[in-house]
């Protein structure tokens, strides 16, 4: 109720229950903010989420607005216990989404006002943006965008008491107010100062399932990668492309073998040693979309980088922190070079290691040729020899593998992909006592005639090889050049037999949509770059172009006096409000009156209190001399004096009320 006797409060005004008509919009609204949320979270979870909308809409149908306490109690347990058992935690942005959307879903459940909506429609802008959390791609900002405007022009209709006036009226408002909105928040997206570090990208939980690039290999991983034509990276270069071949990009070296899957094994604090350079560098921008790793990719071999975090001594390039949102690094890179730093003795144990009671015809094949041919390289060239000439074949599908995978591969199936060929030619020279380790990232790109950038796909996702010769050093071996050379020459379109391109149509150049695909990843990259890698550098640079370099520093002096501008009007402004206070009459009238409000019967805004009792007396006629005398009693105390007897048969006429 009201600071003042003969007005109702500020909390209670006009708070009209909700009918069926704006109900259902807001049912709407919340299932169009959710729609993408539930298809994220566990089936059960969504399932039970979606039952307490369908129980809503069938509560509307019986004539019911809202539902019991016992299952209200009930929805929120289970959903709680449900988002517990999923994520292992109600924390994180994962499990915090998806309670936020059982508890709105739970909070439309007991709407019954226009307090209620308002509530249910701000919770629905904020679910919005916690999309953003999950993908910032620019399908998702369009669909965020419809989603705000459909909001609006709930919050709209909400407001407006009758909802009388045509619903082309109140749409054309709401996509009026938020294409007015637009050009604000794009100057403020470009002239507020950037904060360093990820806005939007949150590491995932470590037990989250995520796809690309993985830290390990094993047969069959890279096969069913390739099947994917999501962006892995783009690449823009300070000049020519490089040739195909030239285009190794540099991922993660894998030294142990356990019979089964390729991983680092123990790693070793050490700077990247020196390499001969031989020929000319490139220099070129790697825009990497998120994969929730720390790993860089480079061509081999990286020289020199920016906005990266250290090159380690097998030549992998990480960041400081897990790429969790499109990032952007500059690289100076050597294709042509000479790795002849020393090896160390605990490199070769680690590039001899062989797991024991695991393919021993592979071992076998290798020591054969140590014994016959004695000479490294030419072990090398009889093992490319040996996939060239015998009956290999390239292929995303091959047969599974039993325990010996190696064996299997080289002796029965003889089809793989570029994994299976790596695996078998590394441990073929670990047998015959040659160093050797697994190399993956990718091989080769597509250059984009629109922009011409280079783009990078999961489909070009490669594994390859290299040995340590004497006097040579470290040197990179793809056996797949020996099996399928259109690989590494051309693309992966020509070196896959016929039915296998037939599965993957965004890998053929002929396509009749590759066009629009150019287009559409020419657009999607310019995004990456003027939105999601609106960083500070790129923002300081920005605004150099028109000679605002000093504005980010005016910037962030004006947000601070803002701030504190703002905190002191604030503090000034409710200083007043604080002061007043209400009587001991006041505070027992408002209680009469909450108890009539809930019973159905709302004071309204302009109503002194001898206007409301006339107007309770009008609906409870036996009830009107009791209801005179509340009205006198409380005007008396109000206007003309206090005192304890009047107050205390005030107090004794509220409770003895009865309507």
């Amino acid at each position: 109720m009201s600071l003042f006797s003969d007005k109702p409060a500020l909390a209670e005004v006009k708070n009209p229950a909700l009918q069926s008509k704006p109900l259902m919009l807001l049912m709407l609204v919340i299932v169009a903010s959710s729609t993408a949320h539930l298809m994220r979270m566990p089936p059960m979870l969504s399932a039970l989420i979606a039952s307490a909308l369908g129980i809503k809409l069938l509560m509307l149908w019986r004539g019911h607005m809202v539902a019991s306490r016992i299952m209200l109690v009930l929805f929120t347990v289970g959903v709680t216990a449900l988002v517990f058992v999923s994520y292992g935690t109600i924390n994180g942005h994962e499990a915090g989404s998806a309670l936020l959307v059982g508890m709105l879903g739970l909070k439309l459940l007991e709407a019954k006002n226009h307090r209620d909506a308002m509530i249910c429609i701000f919770l629905a802008y904020f679910l919005t943006a916690v999309n953003f959390l999950f993908t910032q791609s620019i399908a998702t900002a369009a669909w965020m965008l419809c989603q705000v405007v459909l909001i609006t022009f709930c919050l709209i209709s909400l407001n407006q008491a009758l909802f009388d006036s045509p619903w082309q009226f109140r749409a054309k408002f709401a996509l009026k107010t938020v294409l007015q909105a637009i050009p604000i928040m794009a100057v403020m997206f470009v002239l507020f100062p950037r904060i360093p570090g990820p806005l939007w990208g949150i590491p995932k939980p470590s037990g989250s399932a995520t796809t690309g690039f993985s830290d390990s290999m094993s047969p069959g991983m890279f096969s069913e990668l390739a099947q994917s034509g999501a962006v892995a990276f783009r690449v823009k270069f300070d000049g020519e492309l490089p040739k195909q071949n030239q285009l190794y990009w540099r991922g993660l070296v894998l030294w142990h073998y356990d019979g089964f899957t390729w991983n680092k094994g123990s790693s070793v604090d050490s700077n990247a040693p020196a390499f001969e350079k031989q020929g000319e560098s490139l220099d070129y921008t790697v825009t990497l979309e998120p994969h929730q790793k720390k790993t860089l990719f480079t061509l081999d071999m990286p020289w020199n980088f920016k906005n990266a975090d250290n090159l380690d001594r097998n030549f992998q390039l990480s960041a400081k922190r897990a790429i969790t949102q499109v990032s952007q690094y500059q690289v100076n890179s050597y294709t042509s070079y000479r790795i002849n730093s020393k090896l160390e003795a605990f490199e070769w144990r680690k590039g001899l290691q062989l797991p024991k009671d695991y393919n021993p015809r592979t071992r076998a094949l290798g020591k054969q040729w140590r014994a016959e041919l004695g000479d490294a390289e030419a072990i090398v060239n009889k093992a490319l020899q040996h996939f060239n000439q015998e009956d290999f074949y390239y292929t995303l599908r091959p047969p599974p593998l039993g325990k010996n995978k190696a064996d299997d591969f080289l002796f029965n199936t003889r089809k793989g992909f570029c994994e299976y060929y790596s695996n078998a030619f590394v441990l073929l020279m670990r047998a015959a006592d040659i160093p050797a380790r697994v190399v993956v990232g990718y091989m080769g790109g597509e250059r984009n005639p629109i922009n011409n950038n280079l783009t990078v796909r999961q489909s070009d996702a490669h594994a390859w090889a290299e040995v340590w010769l004497s006097g040579k050093g470290w040197v990179r071996v793809d056996p797949t050049a020996a099996v399928a050379p259109s690989r590494i020459e051309q693309n992966l379109d020509a070196a896959l037999p016929e039915e296998d391109r037939s599965a993957l149509p965004f890998l053929s150049k002929s396509s009749p949509l590759k066009g629009l695909i150019n287009l559409w990843d020419a657009v999607d990259n310019g995004w990456n770059q003027w939105v999601l890698g609106y960083n500070p550098e790129f923002q300081r640079k920005f605004l150099a172009r028109f000679g605002l370099e000093d504005f980010l520093h005016f910037t962030y002096v004006m947000v601070g006096l803002i701030g504190v501008a703002l905190t002191v009007f604030s503090y000034w402004m409710l200083r007043p409000l604080r002061k007043i206070k209400l009587t001991p009459a006041q505070k027992l009238f408002n209680q009469f009156c909450r108890r009539m409000a809930r019973k159905g019967y709302a004071r309204h805004d302009y109503e002194t209190a001898s206007d409301y009792v006339d107007r309770l007396a009008q609906h409870m006629p036996q009830q009107e001399q009791q209801l005179m005398e509340i009205a006198n009693s409380y005007n008396r105390l109000r206007y003309q004096q206090e005192s304890g007897v009047l107050l205390g048969q005030l107090s004794g006429l509220i409770k003895g009320f009865r309507a």
